[in-house]
């Protein structure tokens, strides 16, 4: 039956920065970026906490031409603009997958984005069902929350590993530059379908 009563309006809320145990990831998945259905294919992690707050982690296919266009801006070689963005992509992939499988079995290839990403889906299979974390999630530079960009140090861990993950002040920041609530909301949902791409193509996982 068709409704438009109090019961349809979303009610979903979203995970603050900072660190939070007991987190459960619920899929991980290849489609499209925007909920509509359309926009570049993405691989997403969707996780959840014990009190039902979202987090929706987006890899984006590499724009090579475009990473080209900006290296030419910042005086940079494109190849290594390239190749960092592919390593960072790949390092954030594989600390995740490590969160809930051997460390031997997380290498992944791929010699296309499509092929890629159904490889990562495919050995990732159900492994993380009934496996609980702790993550460690930031504000980027739009406030929007985020994992970190460089997996340099740990930002999710199976829960049965002692804690590890630390807040560096340095670099990572879990306060708003304007602490607004309700921007806050706002951000936190554009974060978990942002249309910017930040991931990469033909990946090796090393």
């Amino acid at each position: 039956m068709y409704s438009t009563d109090k019961s349809t309006e979303s009610q979903m809320s979203f995970m603050s920065p900072g660190i939070t145990e007991n987190v459960t990831l619920q899929s991980i998945v290849f489609e499209p970026a925007k909920q509509d259905g359309s926009g570049q294919m993405v691989l997403r992690f969707y996780f959840e906490d014990s009190n039902k707050m979202k987090y929706n982690h987006t890899e984006f296919e590499v724009d090579e031409a475009k990473l080209t266009e900006l290296a030419a801006q910042w005086k940079q070689p494109a190849a290594t603009v390239i190749e960092g963005k592919y390593q960072d992509m790949g390092g954030r992939i594989r600390h995740i997958l490590k969160a809930f499988l051997p460390e031997e079995k997380c290498e992944v290839n791929g010699n296309s984005w499509t092929d890629f990403c159904g490889n990562v889906t495919k050995l990732a299979g159900q492994a993380y069902v009934g496996v609980t974390f702790r993550v460690k999630l930031v504000l980027n530079n739009k406030d929007m929350v985020q994992f970190p960009n460089k997996a340099v140090k740990p930002f999710i861990q199976n829960m049965k590993t002692p804690n590890g993950l630390r807040i560096d002040p340095k670099w990572d920041r879990i306060v708003p530059i304007t602490p607004d609530p309700a921007a806050a909301a706002a951000s936190a949902a554009m974060a978990s379908f942002d249309d910017e791409p930040t991931g990469a193509v033909d990946v090796n996982l090393f």
